[in-house]
């Protein structure tokens, strides 16, 4: 008789999650390789972004319509800062001429380059820095499980040095790239450093008028903002969202039915829940 020793025993929530894998996961993923036309993308899934893009395609899809669709001329150059694993690069590289990406953080970098080898884009120009208002090394939190990685002047680390990346003045660093099309659309999530961002930009954005999307969760930081496109010109302030009501259970149920984008005057705005914009005219 042949002997058996059981080297490994499965505890129920290991086998419970097994089969959650294989009755409802497996038949899930099925279903995503039938959304239609979405590009690959290497993904980690224990990353918030990640798993949305698994999901639906892309991370906020539906901000990425509305911001695209706001600007009507697509022959020029968008400029996404803070660009990440590249989700929003990808998106703006099948509407526009061309797009330059700015992402400091090495391992955020490398997945950005695999996926746009992974769907032959070439209309893409990355610059492996970030922006800010001088030139300076700040810190980055390595964080193995979360792609958004906060810039900072205090080191995060225990390890000194070997988390520290370059930040450029925007402007002085597009003077160095010595291109020629107009840009349309600036993009900015840089996890709280968006003034910065601006400050640095303030000849490039006062030249050509671009609308700015920039991203801020409370009324102080959005006006913090808001106030230095004032000085550039700017007079039309909007705010991009998947919400169209102040009431949560509201917006549940109507995102239950799809989720849309809606554009709102940012003066009406008590919540900022998606990207608020800058338009040098009228857009509502």
């Amino acid at each position: 008789m042949t002997s058996i020793k059981i080297l490994y025993k499965n505890p129920i929530k290991s086998f419970l999650d097994t089969q959650y894998k294989n009755l409802v996961l497996k038949p899930a993923l099925k279903l995503l390789n039938k959304r239609g036309d979405y590009p690959a993308f290497w993904t980690m899934p224990h990353d918030t972004i990640c798993r949305e893009i698994l999901l639906n395609g892309y991370y906020e899809k539906e901000l990425l319509m509305g911001m695209s669709k706001l600007v009507q001329n697509k022959s020029g150059t968008v400029l996404d800062i803070g660009a990440n694993i590249g989700n929003h690069t990808v998106f703006f590289s099948r509407v526009f001429e061309k797009v330059i990406s700015f992402e400091p953080v090495p391992r955020n970098c490398w997945v950005l380059k695999a996926n746009l080898h992974l769907n032959q884009i070439n209309n893409v120009h990355l610059v492996e820095k970030g922006l800010g208002n001088a030139n300076e090394k700040l810190f980055f939190r390595n964080d193995p499980e979360n792609t958004n990685d906060r810039l900072s002047r205090n080191n995060p680390s225990e390890t000194p040095g070997e988390n520290r990346v370059d930040v450029v003045i925007g402007d002085e660093e597009l003077g160095r790239l010595n291109f020629t099309s107009p840009i349309l659309m600036i993009k900015i999530d840089v996890e709280g450093l968006e003034p910065e961002v601006i400050m640095g930009l303030k000849k490039t954005i006062a030249f050509h008028k671009p609308i700015v999307y920039w991203e801020a969760f409370n009324k102080d930081t959005v006006d913090q903002s808001r106030g230095l496109l004032e000085k550039l010109g700017y007079e039309n302030f909007y705010h991009l969202t998947t919400n169209r009501f102040s009431n949560k259970f509201m917006n549940k149920l109507m995102n239950s039915l799809g989720r849309n984008a809606y554009l709102k005057p940012l003066d009406q705005c008590t919540t900022f829940d998606g990207m608020n914009v800058a338009s040098p005219k009228k857009l509502i």
